[in-house]
This record gives structure tokens, C-alpha cells and sequence, in this order.
């Protein structure tokens, strides 16, 4: 009976599809099982694969970031922030200047040490064509705090706190921020970039000294290890030397025992020997020899 033709059926399977997955059979294991199955990650779970970077961090580099991040952070905590206040009102004191010193602390998170002003009255002060009370405030910042959006809200603020002090309505006052950069702004006799730079040389100076102390110590313990090999080898010199010497004894004295028990002179026929003298003078002088090596 011939097998119907299940190709345009909408359940039909073709031949060349894979083979259903249905639970409970061997084919769980298989290939064919779905991804989010347990039985499908049990080999996932149970020897999981760590990710490795593929390139390492190179210490030198990781210090030479740690450096400028520290000596960043040193010229922030020591920028100055720098006011210049000109107004024509009467209202012109020192508690002025201690209101404003105290608004800008709090928008550019800043001590008070960190913060100069300057003040200055003048009566000719011409703004919108008149010579009414007026000011003209001028702030000095780095350029990473007078950000457009960060300028027109603390342009807001500070304009308040002017008009409620100098009784001056914000119309008639200008505020300018001159964003400034690092060699531009000299503190102490020393630009701030100048510091930037000097705080970075030390460091590098700073670990050269450390990584030269450690070289040092690497090669003092390779020395000690190196005189030890050596003194144990001169020592193993010494004693192959001794027993060289001593073999050279024995074997001198078994010579000597030998010729004294053969070595009778020569007889003349009437059985008196006479000894060789010679014989007795370089033996003699052999132990002085060996004598006097022995010595050293």
C-alpha cells in the first residue's frame, strides 16, 4: 500500500527533517532536544566554561593609569574657583562676599579654601542704557564644570541669591563663565598643569627606585644561591683532592714497605749487603714533598 504524500499537509514531515523530541525516550540526550531543557544543559551545568580575557593588563600601564588618576584628583581637590563681582549698588559689603562664597561652594562642591572672590563698586556702570544698580559677575572655573546645562541652572541660582543681596533684579545682571584649563591658572607660583606633571614624574621615579631595589634582591638571593653551589662544589673539590692524596700515600708506603723487605744491598760474595742510598735520599725527599703539600 503505497504511503500518502504528507508534503502539503500542514502537520506532514518531510524525510529530510529531524526526528521528533519526545520525553522519556533516549532521544532526551540527543541533539535534537530543546535548548532550555535541563537534560539538554546537565553537561553545561555540571563543567561550566569560565570566559578568559584574551589579553592581560600590563602592569605598567595599569600604574601609569593609577598615577594619573591620583594626580587628577590632586589638581581638582586644588583648583580654584575665581569670582570678580563689579556692581554699582550701595549694598556692597563683606557679607556679600560670604553669601556668594557660600552658593558657590555648595554648586561646584568646593571648600572655602578653594574659592576666591573679588569685589569692586563702581557708580558708572552703564547696563541696558542706564546707570541703575547693576553687576557684572565674572566665574572662573575648569572646563569640566561649565558644562552648558550645569551653566544655565547654576546661572538661576546665583542670580537669586545677587538680587536678594544687592537688591538688584536678575535683568540687570551678568554672569560669564570662563571655563580655563590647567596651564592657564598659576597657584603658588606653579601652574596646575606644571603640579599635574611633577606628581606624575615622582611616581615613575617612585617605582623605578622600587623596581631597581627589586632587581637588587632578585640578584642578591640569585648570588647567595650561586655561593652556596659554588662551596659545595669546592668543598666536593677538596675532598676528591684529599683522597687523591691519600691513595698517593698509601701506595708510597706499600713502595717503601716493599723495598725495605727486598731491597737488601748488594753483596759483594763475603754476606755483607750494602744498602743503596740513593734509593733512601728520594724517597726522603718525596715525603718532604708530600709533607709540605699537605701543608697548603
Amino acid at each position: 500500500m503505497p504511503m500518502p504524500d504528507l508534503t502539503g499537509t500542514p502537520g506532514g514531515r518531510r524525510h529530510t527533517d529531524p526526528p521528533p523530541f519526545i520525553p522519556g525516550l533516549d532521544q532526551k540526550n540527543s541533539s535534537n532536544a530543546p535548548g532550555g531543557s535541563p537534560e539538554k544543559n546537565k553537561d553545561t551545568i555540571r563543567f561550566p566554561t569560565f570566559s578568559r580575557k584574551k589579553s592581560a593588563v600590563d602592569p605598567n600601564v595599569e600604574a601609569e593609569e593609577k598615577s594619573f588618576a591620583k594626580a587628577k584628583a590632586k589638581i581638582e581637590d586644588d583648583f580654584t574657583i575665581i569670582a570678580e563681582l563689579v556692581t554699582s549698588s550701595d549694598r556692597c559689603d563683606k557679607y556679600i562676599i560670604y553669601n556668594l562664597c557660600d552658593t558657590l561652594s555648595e554648586i561646584y562642591e568646593r571648600p572655602h579654601a578653594a574659592i576666591t572672590i573679588s569685589l569692586l563698586y563702581n557708580e558708572l556702570l552703564l547696563h541696558s542704557h542706564t546707570f541703575e544698580p547693576s553687576y557684572i559677575l565674572t566665574i572662573t572655573a575648569p572646563a569640566q564644570y561649565c558644562q552648558a546645562h550645569d551653566n544655565d541652572s547654576n546661572a538661576i541660582i546665583i542670580a537669586a541669591v545677587l538680587g536678594q543681596a544687592l537688591a538688584v533684579s536678575p535683568r540687570r545682571g551678568i554672569i560669564k563663565f570662563m571655563p580655563t584649563h590647567l596651564s592657564c591658572l598659576a597657584v603658588g607660583g606653579r601652574t596646575h598643569l606644571g603640579v599635574f606633571v611633577e606628581q606624575i614624574q615622582a611616581d615613575r621615579e617612585a617605582r623605578a627606585v622600587a623596581e631597581q631595589q627589586g632587581r637588587g634582591r632578585r640578584r642578591s638571593i640569585s648570588s647567595l644561591r650561586g655561593l652556596g653551589r659554588s662551596r659545595s662544589r669546592s668543598r666536593s673539590r677538596r675532598g676528591e683532592g684529599n683522597a687523591e692524596r691519600e691513595e698517593d700515600k698509601d701506595g708510597m708506603g706499600d713502595g717503601e714497605d716493599k723495598e725495605e723487605e727486598s731491597g737488601e744491598g748488594e753483596d759483594d760474595g763475603d754476606g755483607s749487603a750494602k744498602p743503596d742510598k740513593g734509593k733512601g735520599r728520594s724517597m726522603s725527599l718525596r715525603s718532604v714533598f708530600y709533607r709540605w703539600r699537605d701543608s697548603l
